[in-house]
């Protein structure tokens, strides 16, 4: 079929429907852009407060669903964009068509009038003169077309009926379009500006919400920093009262410490009382009608050489022990069986008073009673070794109780053992 049927037909069908997705998507995409506008108003608006997690994220997850429907609209409206541009393309085409076809039909008119037929002169005059005015039969200045026209004062209907006709309907067919089309663009407009505009709306009024929580957040954030400040300052301040009574407890401890040697001390005078019935001073033992003191019961790292424990006797009102019998050479042994301060045998011996000083060999007593029951001294004893051994010295055997005595250098520090009579 040739354009010239096509035209003359009304076969427009398609042609109308890309002007009208052409206008549509015109329309969608001054909608797209004042959606986009309200978009990242809202979103200026999500960025510009702190909201709670559990609210945002419902926010965001509207935000994104937004965003993804954008992207979509906006694909579609790119292709709307294409449709456009092709149906826009197509209407010059058309347009150059008809330009095209109505100067073809104006040449051959002119052609006609130009051939000389004497007794159809007027007749072809009047077909120049038509033809001379083609545009105003087509075309009038405000753009609308014309169905009679007059020519030389007559009305001149043409053998271009058929073509004004096609016109005719191709204005009424795009009119029609047009209206329904603009109908169609503002109830698709209202409905969707009414969507958004409620959309908007509830997300508003729930970033408002949210705006206010968030200052009560703020607000109920500042009192508990304030409380938190508080109670730091009371800890700091309970801290240095616990320090102060841990240096009191610690005083305390060390006076209860200091009591409790001093209890123990009147405790062990109480015994020493009670055993000696008060016939000794406090620190002596009692045997028969005799006190002893063991200088290792009052110090057990202070010792002295022979001479010096002598002294020290004679100043408590005694002298060192002489021992006269048997029972009291048990006695002094078995006291001083736990009294040692060496793994060596011969430093944990004591001073007694007996010496050979006067004369090598002859021991005397300090009570000047010469001679030593030779089953007292130890075996291969006394020995003199090194010349210089003159001073008794007692220590613990548990070979025998008796065989304790040893002679020892003046010289060298031992405990010593004093006695006294009783009172």
């Amino acid at each position: 079929m040739s354009q010239k049927q096509k035209l003359c037909t009304g076969d427009m069908d398609s042609q109308t429907v890309r002007d009208l997705r052409a206008g549509t998507a015109l329309l969608f995409i001054a909608f797209m852009t004042e959606e986009k506008e309200r978009f990242w108003s809202v979103k200026i608006k999500e960025g510009s407060l702190s909201v709670s997690h559990s609210s945002a994220t419902q926010i965001v997850t509207e935000l994104k669903y937004l965003r993804s429907n954008y992207s979509n609209v906006t694909e579609a409206g790119e292709e709307l964009k294409k449709d456009l541009e092709t149906a826009i393309k197509r209407h010059k085409q058309l347009k150059g068509w008809i330009f095209n076809l109505v100067t073809s039909f104006s040449g051959k008119v002119q052609e006609e009038a130009n051939q000389p037929v004497g007794s159809n002169c007027s007749t072809a005059m009047e077909k120049v003169s038509f033809m001379r005015n083609a545009p105003q039969v087509f075309f009038n200045r405000a753009g609308h077309s014309q169905s009679r026209y007059k020519i030389f004062g007559k009305d001149v209907y043409g053998s271009n009926r058929c073509v004004l006709l096609c016109l005719g309907l191709l204005n009424v067919v795009l009119l029609i379009a047009a209206v329904s089309l603009g109908v169609k663009c503002a109830k698709v407009k209202e409905s969707s500006i009414h969507v958004t505009h409620s959309s908007a709306t509830q997300l508003i009024n729930e970033l408002k919400h949210l705006h206010d929580n968030h200052s009560d957040v703020i607000e109920a954030g500042e009192k508990l920093k304030k409380t938190l400040e508080t109670a730091i300052k009371n800890h700091t301040l309970l801290k240095e009262q616990i320090e102060q009574k841990k240096s009191i407890n610690d005083e305390n401890q060390r006076q209860v410490e200091t009591l409790r040697t001093e209890k123990t001390n009147l405790q062990a005078n109480i015994s020493a009382l009670e055993g000696t019935c008060g016939k000794c001073l406090p620190g002596w033992n009692l045997l028969n009608s005799s006190c002893y003191f063991f200088s290792y019961l009052e110090s057990s790292t202070v010792k002295k050489n022979w001479a010096d424990s002598r002294a020290d006797c004679v100043r408590r009102g005694a002298d060192l022990v002489v021992i006269d019998t048997p029972e009291e050479q048990k006695f002094v042994s078995d006291s001083i069986q736990n009294m040692k301060t060496s793994t060596k045998i011969w430093d944990n011996g004591f001073w007694i008073g007996i010496t050979d000083m006067q004369s090598e060999g002859t021991w005397t007593w300090i009570n000047n009673v010469t001679g030593l029951d030779r089953r007292y001294w130890m075996d291969r004893e006394p020995n003199n070794y090194g010349r210089g051994e003159d001073c008794g010295v007692i220590l613990y055997s548990s070979i025998s109780p008796w065989k304790t005595m040893f002679d020892g250098p003046c010289n060298y520090p031992y405990h010593w053992v004093c006695k006294m009579d009783s009172r």
